[in-house]
C-alpha cells in the first residue's frame, strides 16, 4: 500500500481514490483483516494529506471534503466486506471441524463394531488377532470354552435361548476375567488370553469360571 502511495504521489495523479480504493481491496485480499485495517489507515492518512489545503490535513475545500468523503466511504465497504469474509471463513473452519470431529467419531464407531461380536458385546476374533503384537515376548495364558451340545440345546430349545446363553457365558466371562481379556472365536468358541499372569491365578481363575458355569 505504502509503494502504491508513493507510486501516486510522484505521478501526480489528481484523483487516485479509486486506485488507492483498488490498492486496499488487493491489501485486504491478500493479508486479512489486519492487513486491510494498516492498509485503510494508510490511505485515510494520505488521503487527508492530499485532498486538504496546502497538505494542511485540517483545512479542505468542499471538493476535497467531498473526495475525503469518498475515500472513506471505500474504505468503510472495503471493511464491511473483508469482515464478511472473514465471518465466512470462521463459518467455513467451525464446519471442517465439525465435519472432522463426525467423521473421527464415525471411523471409532465402525472400528469397535469390526472388533466386537454383534450378539454378545464381547471381542471377536479379529480383535483377538489384532491383539497378537501386544503379547508378544510376555508370559501369555490361553483358555478355550467350547460349549458341548450347544447345537442340540438350539434344535430343541430353539435359537433364541441358545443367543441367551452365548450372551449369559460371555457376560461370566467378562466377570471373571475382564472384558479386554475375552474374545468369541466362534459359533459357540470362547477364548480367555491373558498376560502376565500367575498360573495358579489364573487356575483359581478357571476353577471359578467352571463353578459358574450353567448346568457345570
Amino acid at each position: 500500500m505504502v509503494a502504491l502511495i508513493l507510486l501516486v504521489y510522484c505521478l501526480n495523479i489528481p484523483n487516485p481514490n479509486m486506485i488507492l480504493i483498488a490498492g486496499l481491496v488487493a491489501c485486504s485480499a491478500l493479508f486479512g483483516f489486519g492487513g486491510g485495517l494498516v492498509a485503510a489507515g494508510i490511505m485515510f492518512g494520505y488521503t487527508l494529506f492530499f485532498f486538504s489545503v496546502e497538505h494542511s490535513f485540517t483545512q479542505f475545500t468542499d471538493v476535497g471534503m467531498s473526495k475525503v468523503l469518498v475515500s472513506l466511504f471505500g474504505i468503510t465497504v472495503d471493511m464491511l466486506f473483508v469482515c464478511m469474509l472473514k465471518k465466512s471463513e470462521i463459518d467455513a473452519f467451525a464446519k471442517v471441524a465439525e465435519l472432522t470431529a463426525e467423521l473421527h467419531n464415525e471411523n471409532r464407531r465402525l472400528q469397535r463394531m469390526s472388533r466386537t461380536d454383534a450378539l454378545t458385546g464381547i471381542l471377536n476374533r479379529m480383535a483377538l488377532y489384532e491383539a497378537e503384537d501386544s503379547y508378544a515376548g510376555r508370559l501369555v495364558t490361553v483358555a478355550m470354552l467350547d460349549l458341548n451340545k450347544f447345537k442340540h440345546i438350539n434344535d430343541t430349545h430353539g435359537h433364541l435361548v441358545g443367543d441367551r446363553l452365548l450372551r449369559q457365558i460371555a457376560e461370566l466371562l467378562v466377570r471373571i476375567f475382564g472384558d479386554e481379556h475375552c474374545y468369541r472365536y466362534g459359533g459357540d468358541e470362547f477364548v480367555v488370553v491373558t498376560a502376565d499372569v500367575p498360573a495358579d491365578e489364573f487356575d483359581k481363575l478357571l476353577e471359578s469360571l467352571q463353578a459358574q458355569l450353567p448346568h457345570a
